[in-house]
């Protein structure tokens, strides 16, 4: 969330390059704190081919890199989302699992939420990529707004959605299952 606004300022006094590798540091520590976590293989390869176009990016145009880097993460998470729609469990189910196994009857509400988290990441590409051209035509402002705040409001209105959306089905369950 920071990254945009780090950038914005920062290239004022500090070469490309620096926020390039910036942005390829913070993808070598995602990428660190979930090798080891059981389940989590899609998020793991998707954060391995993050750093991949990354350090691509870097060495043939670090502004690209730069500018770049909301685009590889976004895309990368929605093919990790979007690939466990083929490949069970979906995303969402695995995540769900690292707290407890959910219920047998959760399995098609969760393949629905990593559906529409994939989509809506892959919409959240699209838009993080139009910004970028927009940067490079030399408006920094729409790349910082949209990367640095709008897409980040637009996921917690998702959050804050599904969570209020399966706080009610938790709910509706509960009743029917005492009744």
């Amino acid at each position: 969330m920071l990254y945009p606004a780090a950038v914005c300022v920062g290239l004022t006094v500090l070469p490309l390059w620096v926020f390039a590798l910036l942005s390829l540091g913070l993808l070598l520590a995602r990428l660190d704190s979930v090798k080891s976590v059981q389940g989590l293989t899609p998020i793991f390869a998707a954060l391995l081919t993050a750093v991949g176009l990354q350090t691509a990016l870097l060495l043939w145009n670090p502004q690209w890199a730069t500018l770049g880097y909301p685009v590889v993460m976004s895309g990368c998470s929605a093919g990790a989302f979007l690939f466990t729609l083929f490949s069970p469990p979906v995303l969402v189910e695995r995540l769900a699992a690292l707290r407890a196994p959910p219920p047998a009857e959760a399995h098609r509400y969760l393949r629905a939420v990593t559906c529409v988290w994939g989509l809506f990441l892959a919409l959240n590409t699209a838009v993080a990529t139009w910004t970028v051209y927009r940067a490079l035509q030399g408006d920094i402002a729409t790349w910082t707004v949209y990367n640095g705040l709008l897409s980040y409001l637009c996921m917690g209105g998702l959050f804050l959605g599904e969570w209020l959306l399966r706080k009610k089905l938790q709910g509706r369950s509960a009743t029917q299952s005492t009744a």
